[in-house]
């Protein structure tokens, strides 16, 4: 035992000591280091050791408790500037039975609201100014204060965001604005810049699922036809030689080329140097590079501006089903990307064996292209809407659906080819049941026709599939499932060649059941 419980200052040893009344410990907890305590005994120097010979006695002893602590699991909490609450999480050691957690602060846009067991919540007024800082106080009787920082960041005026979606195919390369974009370092070639050549002439960008956002004025405007490529700041680029550099002027209108390969953007000037990005230490830069060695360079990736959409309303007809679904085509809906709304699958389409293919399916919520042509089947007649979204679209597959406008005289993609030309139609001929795509007006062999309604599809078919006047829908649809019993319920039946049955009593063969290929035995 010390004097103040320390190793530092002298001490006495009380050799084989005794709990009270001379009795003997009962447990390594009946005392502990840190204990105050009064003995008694007979006091002796051992050898030079002044000790308490043995059979000392224990008189007194007071266990010391530890004091409370204040822990917070942060001691700064940042808000938006336009943010109204905010919190503490917190905990007490060595709590004490009646005392509480208090809470404080003086600063007047700061309101506490509550202290619970374990968190402190409170309000806090909107910054209309700069970026403002005060504390708050946590307190409890025997512990240390602790205080606690906040920052609320200063007042953002409104401002245009304007979003880009990565291009991927070189087709839709069209006229508007674009951010230049080098992926692998998140930075754009800043279109602010009144030096356009010049070492870091980057924006920062945060690249999100294939789109950027952001209210800076960094992007350079494309025109395809004339091949020009014109910063915000009003300045057209490119390279008048096959070398290393870059050319601006606001009146030279210099010529590039585009394409796009593997996700990146191809731009070369008409002199054969390729727009690249220089990733080195000291030439952090886009620029033109010589084309013998423009691979030395990283490849860059173009973004293209999304203009606002509106929701596209899609009508489909109760005369245009078969009983089992209804159907439309849908095309050029808008520039950006839509939502499936629910209730619809839509799909793009080949011929494959004078039957229908989906290639790509886009079910409810998924994303697809509005410029797109599609297949809609529709679980009831009625209006669906296509809401536009930001996000990216799923790549569609390889489509013979193409985008029609009112009075367009329709033709193929490939001038070399010979197609026939079908449009989605309900069959007056026929029984209900009979949608499918059908020769146009006044066509009696695949002839191209004028089409006669916006936002809808045609369908071109080279004629070498050797498709006829007809395509029922139900041809397209892949495989046998499993054999089953004819059990004569009621339901949508129809003959692999497009006739409804009765389902009741069907012979053996293989029908479509409820839109399925299916083997009745």
């Amino acid at each position: 035992i010390s004097d103040d419980g320390s190793e530092e200052t002298d001490q006495l040893q009380a050799y084989r000591g005794k709990s009270y009344n001379g009795a003997n410990f009962k447990s390594a907890d009946d005392i502990k280091v840190g204990d105050v305590v009064v003995i008694k005994g007979n006091l002796i120097k051992y050898v030079s050791t002044y000790e308490f010979e043995q059979n000392n006695q224990l008189v007194s002893l007071v266990r010391p408790t530890a004091p409370p602590v204040i822990t917070v699991t942060s001691s700064n909490v940042d808000l938006a500037f336009d943010a109204t609450a905010g919190e503490i999480e917190y905990s007490i050691e060595n709590p004490v039975d009646g005392k509480s957690l208090t809470v404080t602060t003086e600063a007047d846009w700061i309101s506490i609201i509550s202290v619970g067991t374990d968190k402190v919540t409170f309000e806090t007024t909107a910054n209309e100014g700069e970026e403002r800082t005060a504390t708050i106080t946590l307190a409890y009787e025997g512990a240390e204060d602790v205080i606690v920082t906040v920052t609320q960041e200063a007042y953002v005026a409104p401002g245009t965001t304007t979003t880009y979606v990565k291009v991927t195919k070189t087709e839709d390369i069209t006229d508007g604005n674009y951010l230049i974009v080098y992926e692998e370092g998140s930075v754009a070639f800043d279109g602010s810049l009144g030096t356009l050549d010049a070492a870091k002439n980057t924006q920062e960008v945060n690249l999100n699922n294939g789109k950027i956002s952001t209210a800076d004025e960094i992007y350079f405007t494309i025109n395809t036809t004339d091949g020009t490529i014109k910063s915000a700041s009003g300045y057209y680029i490119g390279r008048t030689g096959d070398s290393n550099g870059m050319n601006t002027d606001t009146s030279t209108e210099y010529k590039n080329t585009f394409e796009i390969d593997e996700g990146n953007v191809i731009i070369r000037s008409e002199k054969g140097a390729y727009l690249r990005f220089n990733s080195s230490t000291n030439n952090y830069r886009f620029r033109y590079f010589k084309s013998s060695t423009y691979t030395e360079q990283k490849p860059i990736q173009l973004y293209k501006e999304v203009k606002e959409d509106t929701p596209y309303t899609l009508t489909i007809s109760s005369s245009a089903g078969d009983g089992y679904k209804y159907y439309a085509t849908m095309s050029a809906i808008g520039n950006g990307n839509f939502v499936v709304p629910e209730g619809i699958e839509a799909s793009s389409i080949i011929i494959v064996n004078k039957k229908i293919q989906k290639t790509m399916t886009y079910e409810a919520n998924e994303v697809l292209d509005g410029k797109e042509a599609y297949l809609i089947e529709a679980s009831a007649a009625g209006s669906y809407e296509f809401a536009p979204t930001t996000d990216a679209a799923k790549e569609i597959g390889n489509n013979w659906l193409y985008p029609a406008t009112k009075d367009m005289e329709i033709s193929g993609p490939d001038p070399t080819v010979e197609y026939k030309y079908y449009q989605l139609s309900l069959n007056s001929s026929h029984a209900k049941g009979s949608v499918g795509f059908y020769y146009g007006p006044e066509s009696t062999n695949g002839e191209a026709f004028a089409f006669k309604s916006e936002h809808k599809a045609f369908l071109a078919v080279p004629v070498e599939e050797g498709t006829g006047a007809s395509i029922g829908l139900f041809d397209g649809f892949d495989g046998i499932a499993d054999a089953i019993v004819n059990e004569g319920a009621q339901r949508s039946v129809y003959t692999l060649t497009g006739v409804r049955v009765d389902s009741k009593q069907l012979p053996k063969g293989i029908y479509i059941i409820d839109g399925k290929k299916q083997v009745v035995k």
